[in-house]
C-alpha cells in the first residue's frame, strides 16, 4: 500500500505589510533628500540667471520653462534661480519644521492625554476640556491666526508653534483612551495593592504600553503637519515670509507682480508657483509633487506600523 501523502498545512502565510514596506522606502527617500539634498543640487539655489541663451542661440528672459534652457531641467523662477536646486534644498527646512512641530504635538498629547486618562477628578476634567476645545478649533485658521500674532517673519519656531497649537488633540484623545483602558487592568490594581506609587506604575506599566503607540502617532502626526504646511504655503505663509516685486512683461510695457522668497522651502515653492501660476505653472507642480511624496510616505508608514502592531 502506497504511503499517504503528507497533509498540507492549511495555515495561510502571513501577508506582507505592503503599506509598511512602501511607506518605509518612501520615508527613507524623503529623509535622504532632506539630509543630502543640498549636496545633490546642481546649482546655487540663490544664483540669479535672468537672461540666458538657448541651444539655438536665442536669448530668453526668466522664468525659464522646464527643459527650455540647458542645465535647468525643471525650469527656473522669476529670478532665474534653478528650480531643481531649490527643490533639493527645500526638503531640509520643511522636514525640520515638521519634525519640531511633531515633537511639540506628541509632547502635548502625552501630557494632556495621560492626565485625562489616569485621573478622574479635577485634573482629568480639565484635560478632557482642553482636548475638546482643541478639537473644536479649525487647524488651518488657528495656525494662520497664530502666525499673524507672532509677526510676519515666519521663523522656524513660529511655524512649528502655529502647526502644533491645536493639532495635538486627536493624538491626546487616543492616549487618553489607551491610558484609561490600562488603568483598569488587574496588574495595575495588584501594583497598587503592593504599595506602588503612581509614578512607579506610570513608568513601569503605562509608558511601556504607550511605547508601541508612539511610532504610529509620530508618523501620522508628521504626515498631518506636512499637509498643513502645504495648506499654509498655498495661502502664502511659509518660512521667512516673502516679498512682492514687479518684473517687466515681454509682450507689453506693463509688468507682472510676482512674489519671491530667499529661503528654499517646500511651502515657499508651492506658494510662489500658485501665486504666479499663469506665468510659471511648473513651480506649483514641483512643489505640490514634493509635498505629495512627503505626506504619502509618512501616512503609509503610519498605516503600516499600525497594522503591524495590531497583528501582534
Amino acid at each position: 500500500m502506497a504511503d499517504r501523502a503528507p497533509a498540507r498545512d492549511s495555515r495561510r502565510p502571513e501577508s506582507t505589510n505592503k503599506a509598511l514596506v512602501v511607506g518605509a522606502l518612501l520615508t527613507a527617500l524623503v529623509l535622504l533628500l532632506g539630509v543630502f539634498g543640498p549636496w545633490l543640487a546642481p546649482h546655487d539655489p540663490q544664483a540669479h540667471v535672468r537672461i540666458a541663451r538657448d541651444a539655438a542661440g536665442e536669448w530668453h528672459k526668466a522664468p525659464f520653462a522646464p527643459l527650455e534652457m540647458p542645465g535647468h531641467p525643471l525650469g527656473t523662477d522669476w529670478d532665474g534661480r534653478d528650480t531643481l536646486s531649490r527643490l533639493l534644498w527645500a526638503f531640509r527646512p520643511t522636514l525640520w519644521i515638521a519634525g519640531l512641530a511633531t515633537a511639540l504635538r506628541l509632547s502635548l498629547a502625552l501630557i494632556v492625554g495621560t492626565l485625562g486618562g489616569w485621573y478622574s477628578g479635577l485634573r482629568g476634567a480639565f484635560a478632557q476640556w482642553a482636548i475638546d476645545v482643541a478639537s473644536a478649533l479649525p487647524l488651518l485658521i488657528a495656525a494662520v491666526l497664530l502666525l499673524f500674532l507672532t509677526g510676519g517673519e515666519h521663523r522656524a519656531w513660529q511655524m512649528a508653534l502655529a502647526l502644533s497649537f491645536t493639532g495635538w488633540a486627536s493624538s491626546a484623545a487616543l492616549v487618553r483612551a489607551r491610558v484609561r483602558g490600562i488603568r483598569g487592568e488587574p496588574y495595575i490594581e495588584a501594583a497598587r495593592a503592593l504599595g506602588a506609587s503612581d509614578g512607579f506604575i506610570f513608568r513601569r506599566h503605562v509608558l511601556a504600553n504607550l511605547r508601541r503607540l508612539l511610532p504610529v502617532m509620530a508618523a501620522f502626526e508628521m504626515g498631518g503637519v506636512l499637509l498643513l504646511l502645504a495648506e499654509l504655503g498655498f495661502l502664502g505663509f511659509f518660512l521667512d515670509g516673502g516679498l512682492n516685486r514687479f518684473v517687466a512683461r515681454g509682450d507689453s510695457a506693463g509688468a507682472w507682480m510676482v512674489r519671491t522668497a530667499g529661503t528654499p522651502e517646500l511651502g515657499q515653492l508651492l506658494s510662489g508657483g500658485w501665486q504666479n501660476f499663469y506665468q510659471s505653472p511648473w513651480m506649483a507642480l514641483w512643489g505640490g509633487a514634493a509635498f505629495f511624496l512627503a505626506v504619502l510616505s509618512f501616512m503609509l508608514l503610519g498605516e503600516g506600523l499600525k497594522r503591524r502592531f495590531e497583528t501582534r
